[in-house]
């Protein structure tokens, strides 16, 4: 399964949506939403680069990572990222906790008039971290690392169902 193919629809039809419930449909809206929903797809996979490179250099995953980084191999290590058990590494992008922080600036920008790019960039990002916890489900305790025990998978589902609804909320209140 390669998830950055599923994160790319994802992100075409989230922006479709954000467009569509704005009625905005000039030149600039339409590639301003496309690109930040571009952006929100390729955007976990630098989690991966910063923890390789700053956070834990020398585990045996990180340094696959930045040989496939440093030869400019960049199929090759999304594939790797994808298909990878990364459970060694504590990433900060791919976690539960940078979601509860995307819906809480997601509200923020709900109560402002935020620019079409930030909210297109959050929203999609929303919905791209949910598929991706989603597709590591087997594998979800290192979403979850900043708590002490595991979580139940009762619990994960939970919130991967949160996060879908307040995401179609903030589509439809935008």
């Amino acid at each position: 399964m390669k998830t950055y193919k599923y994160t790319l629809f994802i992100s075409l039809v989230v922006s479709s949506l954000i467009l569509i419930s704005k009625f905005s449909f000039d030149v600039n809206s339409i590639v301003t939403v496309l690109l930040a929903g571009l952006i929100a797809s390729f955007f976990p996979y630098f989690d991966y680069l910063i923890v390789a490179f700053y956070l834990s250099p020398n585990t045996e995953s990180s340094i696959t990572i930045k040989k496939f980084f440093l030869r400019r191999e960049y199929v090759k290590l999304i594939s790797f990222i994808d298909f990878g058990n990364l459970s060694g590494l504590k990433p900060t992008i791919n976690s539960a906790h940078f979601q509860a922080i995307l819906m809480i600036l997601g509200f923020y920008f709900l109560t402002t008039h935020p620019l079409l790019f930030g909210f297109s960039l959050l929203l999609n990002l929303m919905v791209n971290l949910t598929y991706r916890l989603y597709a590591k489900l087997p594998y979800y305790l290192n979403w979850f690392w900043l708590f002490k025990n595991p979580v139940s998978l009762s619990l994960v589902k939970v919130w991967i169902y949160i996060n879908i609804a307040i995401s179609i909320v903030y589509i439809i209140l935008i």
